[in-house]
């Protein structure tokens, strides 16, 4: 089975969700994406009221983010410069390559949320030392064979007992993450509702995993997308592409306006 952008997939892939039309294909892509994302399923007399909603920028959400400082790390980096991505669809694009100098998370993993452990590679390749932090399943958030993706799969966890679903994302601004916003939100919470914990990860747990775990907590426990950030960044130093960043401020837009 193919997605459709061509990524081969494994029966434990998430399949994207249908695309609106409107939707622009990876190959024409200028801005990452539609006005709005055909994935929400909270009905809108449960969505939470919020005093004066506005719609967030993508730029006030990097400022946010740049200045929630993860507990224990103020003192380990200095704040430096911020380098100001490319104007127009090339910046886009190259977005994923332009990461904040002082940007670069002091662990391995680390548990964001209750049961929920955000981080790199390393733990992922290593399925008998996730016995040893009581993990249950595993979100692969950049799963496949490219370069800059991670290739496990539901066998590499055979023996250990632990679940597994792949989402095979790269780390540019113009892939459509939204597409599995409402999926991989429903297997964490299918994971956390059965006492389980979840290992949600990516290369380096800085961009693709920690935009699908900021929805979660927009979805799943009604956080802002400002809300979100602060929480997870208060655990560790986050930063998704610019591209990510706009489907998340547009996933705000439509739960909370």
């Amino acid at each position: 089975m193919r997605d459709e952008e061509g990524t081969a997939a494994t029966s434990e892939t998430v399949p994207p969700e249908s695309a609106p039309p409107e939707a622009a294909t990876p190959e024409t892509a200028g801005e990452p994406e539609p006005e709005r994302f055909n994935i929400l399923r909270i009905p809108s007399s449960e969505r939470p009221k919020l005093p004066n909603p506005r719609a967030v920028t993508v730029q006030e959400l990097q400022n946010v983010i740049r200045a929630a400082v993860p507990e224990g790390e103020a003192t380990k980096r200095p704040v430096q410069q911020t380098p100001k991505a490319v104007a127009g669809p090339t910046g886009f694009a190259l977005w994923a390559a332009v990461r904040e100098p002082n940007i670069s998370p002091a662990n391995a993993f680390d548990e964001v949320y209750p049961n929920i452990l955000l981080g790199n590679r390393e733990l992922a390749e290593k399925p008998h030392q996730m016995e040893l932090f009581s993990i249950t399943h595993v979100l692969n958030a950049a799963e496949g064979h490219k370069f800059n993706q991670v290739n496990t799969t539901s066998a590499t966890y055979d023996g250990v007992g632990i679940h597994y679903v792949g989402v095979p994302a790269e780390d540019v601004a113009n892939y459509r993450m939204y597409r599995y916003f409402t999926q991989a939100a429903d297997y964490v919470e299918e994971a956390l509702g059965s006492g389980g914990r979840v290992y949600v990860h990516c290369v380096q747990g800085l961009s693709r995993s920690a935009t699908l775990v900021v929805a979660f907590l927009m979805l799943k426990r009604s956080l802002t997308v400002t809300q979100a950030f602060e929480t997870v960044r208060r655990k560790r130093a986050v930063f998704p592409n610019y591209g990510f960043l706009k489907q998340l401020c547009l996933l705000n837009d439509q739960l909370f306006q």
